[in-house]
């Protein structure tokens, strides 16, 4: 049951499983029939939102007087934390709980100030909620705190760093250094305060007089929860140094004469009191990290994964992005280096990103979302923020012909591998039967799909799932005849799929039969290289195409096949025989030169008898379904368990394994997530 309470156009939601903020009903301009409703939240990283971000997508008008439309959603804003403080707190958690009015109208303030709509309409006047005129002393501290942030000032008493910031923020009530979790903004850049160990040192003295010894206890766990990676030992000595310093003072304030023993004893085993030894503290708080990994990001959210270096099948190195419209983006750190190859890294990084540029609108997942898959090097990662940058992977530039790996390219290297050696930093596995006489006694335990996969033939399926254009040069039969005599449409048939393009080996021995037919003038259809003559409940009788390199009929001949299907009921039969009319239907061109052509490069396209064929995807993805979750959940059990089940063999070979992979990796349905 919700409860909705309304004042001055401000919306409480009461709901305890979901609420977050409060709604704004905002009407710009006032004489407007139409009302906008603006949720506003803090986040979990303690940023100010407006769901939807009504400053960035409004529509301007001239003619509106913003000023006041702002002043109104500034004030609505203003009484309705003063509502949410009143009916909600202490109880709630909530950041309008723990921080001043005046603070969240400050950034209400900047919000609206850095907003792109405020570039576009540069002429409204945007001030403080009730101090526009009032002296600078008189001012609340948060909001005089806030403009000093905003202006730079650079006087004496403005923070030119960002603990000095802190510091000043601690001083004014803002912020409480209580609150180590708890995230600021200096100078357009986010920090926490736990960052801060000097900071915190300075406050624990005002830290423990203020607060119950439970309190403290529950305060220093918390410290070493947030600080537990320079607990470990081998970590960085000068900020472990400051760690323990620190709890070596909370320990003091809370045991006296005995806080050393104390402390150790939370650090090595069993204190004396409820307080948790720090390696369950550890445990624990690795656990949570893995659950809150595996959760679905929701749009605006991002993910870092890491590659765990002893383990080589593990997830790579990347950031992981959901935008607002549910699609994704995967960015990848890359320092291209200069091997044996002449190519320059430079001129590799252009060719990698279009490359990604040119197979992401492929990358498409069983929902029908999208990741857009973008490289970056070292120095275009230093412009995300710090908590957004994934590790860096070095790459090799190789002479032309070297055999390429996903840390070594070699420089003639086409678009198909680039794309597979890629998402091998994605945490893909290769799936194709390794061939090199010096890997093959390390990797044979491999799981071998049956299905095209970029993962195991890169080029076929790059082909097929992305197209391509090549330059062919057109001089033997049939090609030649067909491109000197034949219609425009005659041409586009000579290089199309067929029927043997969109059904395997098996199913066509087991269920097919066929039959030659004789050559004749007049055709129907054409123009089609798989026309159905036939279907039935259990049969599908189709006529396939393709021209011969015999001169006749004028200077080129079509052969023809008559091929009959028969089911006699079986599933899987059924299943393909049922999607056969679709697919042949749509039938596009091949990334492959027509009989009687040899493929040349681009530089000849203008000789006379070159043509140039632009092939047509006739695969729904580049990636199979299990191979795009995988990449949005890392390791995560429960979600993609089939993949990371069979492609855990990979690379692992028979003088250290007994290479029993389970039966149903052999089911590319349980592996990719992809029919048979």
């Amino acid at each position: 049951m919700k409860f909705l309470f309304f004042i001055m156009g401000v919306m409480l939601i009461h709901s305890p499983l979901w609420a977050k903020g409060f709604i704004v009903n905002w009407v710009c301009p006032a004489d407007s029939s139409e009302k906008i409703s603006v949720e506003v939240f803090y986040d979990e990283n303690g940023k100010l939102v407006f769901e939807p971000e009504i400053f960035s997508e409004i529509d301007i008008d001239k003619n509106t007087d913003y000023s006041k439309c702002i002043a109104d959603f500034q004030n609505k804003i203003n009484d309705g934390v003063k509502l949410f403080q009143e009916k909600k707190c202490p109880q709630a958690k909530d950041s309008f709980c723990s921080v001043p009015v005046q603070y969240t109208n400050g950034k209400v303030l900047e919000k609206i100030r850095n907003s792109y709509f405020m570039k576009k309409v540069k002429d409204v006047r945007v001030v403080p909620i009730g101090v526009e005129n009032t002296p600078p002393a008189t001012r609340p501290k948060a909001i005089v705190a806030e403009v000093k942030e905003e202006k730079a000032i650079t006087s004496e008493a403005t923070p030119t760093t960002p603990d000095a910031f802190l510091e000043a923020m601690i001083n004014s009530k803002v912020i409480n250094p209580k609150e180590l979790n708890r995230i600021f903004t200096f100078q357009n850049k986010t920090y926490k305060v736990g960052d801060f160990d000097h900071v915190i040192a300075k406050n624990i003295d005002p830290i423990f007089s203020n607060t119950s010894l439970e309190e403290g206890k529950q305060f220093a766990q918390n410290y070493m929860v947030a600080k537990s990676e320079y607990l470990k030992e081998g970590s960085d000595p000068v900020k472990r140094k400051a760690v323990l310093d620190n709890l070596n003072q909370m320990f003091g304030k809370m045991y006296g004469g005995r806080g050393p023993e104390e402390l150790a004893k939370m650090l090595e085993c069993d204190p004396d009191d409820n307080l948790t030894p720090i390696g369950e503290i550890l445990n624990k708080l690795q656990t949570t990290k893995k659950v809150e990994g595996c959760k679905e990001l929701a749009p605006g959210e991002h993910k870092v994964f890491e590659k765990d270096s002893g383990n080589y099948y593990s997830t790579g190195d990347y950031l992981l992005k959901r935008k607002k419209d549910g699609n994704y983006q995967a960015f990848v750190n890359v320092d291209f280096k200069r091997g044996s190859g002449s190519l320059a890294p430079e001129a590799m990084m252009q060719k990698a990103k279009g490359c990604l540029q040119e197979a992401s609108p492929f990358l498409k997942g069983p929902d029908g979302s999208r990741i857009e898959m973008m490289v970056f090097s070292p120095e275009e990662i230093q412009k995300l923020p710090k908590e957004e940058r994934p590790n860096k992977k070095d790459i090799l530039i190789e002479r032309a012909g070297a055999r390429s790996n996903a840390g070594a390219y070699s420089e003639d290297l086409p678009c198909s591998t680039i794309v597979h050696e890629m998402l091998h930093l994605l945490g893909l596995c290769d799936e194709y039967e390794e061939q090199s006489t010096d890997l093959k006694a390390m990797w044979n335990c491999r799981v071998v799909p049956k299905a095209d996969s970029i993962m195991r033939n890169s080029m076929e399926t790059y082909s097929k799932a992305v197209g391509s254009e090549l330059f062919c040069k057109c001089d033997r039969f049939p090609c030649s005849s067909v491109y000197k005599n034949g219609d425009e449409n005659t041409k586009k048939m000579i290089g199309k799929y067929t029927f043997y393009d969109v059904t395997d080996h098996t199913f066509r021995s087991r269920f097919c039969k066929f039959q030659l037919l004789p050559l004749q003038k007049i055709l129907k259809d054409p123009y089609n290289t798989a026309p159905i003559q036939l279907e039935g409940a259990d049969t599908i009788v189709i006529e396939h195409r393709t021209f011969s390199g015999d001169q006749k009929f004028p200077n080129y001949k079509i052969d023809r096949t008559q091929i009959t299907c028969t089911c006699n009921g079986n599933k899987e039969c059924l299943s393909i025989k049922e999607r056969l009319p679709s697919q042949l239907a749509n039938l596009g061109q091949r990334a492959l030169c027509p009989s009687g052509s040899n493929k040349v490069d681009k530089s000849q396209s203008n000789q006379s008898n070159v043509i140039k064929i632009k092939s047509d995807p006739i695969m729904p993805s580049l990636l199979h379904p299990n191979q795009f979750k995988k990449i949005l959940a890392g390791n995560c059990r429960g979600i993609v368990d089939g993949y990371l089940e069979c492609a855990d063999w990979a690379y692992k070979g028979r003088n250290k394994y007994s290479c029993n992979a389970p039966a149903r990796c052999q089911d590319d349905s349980y592996y990719l997530g992809t029919k048979q």
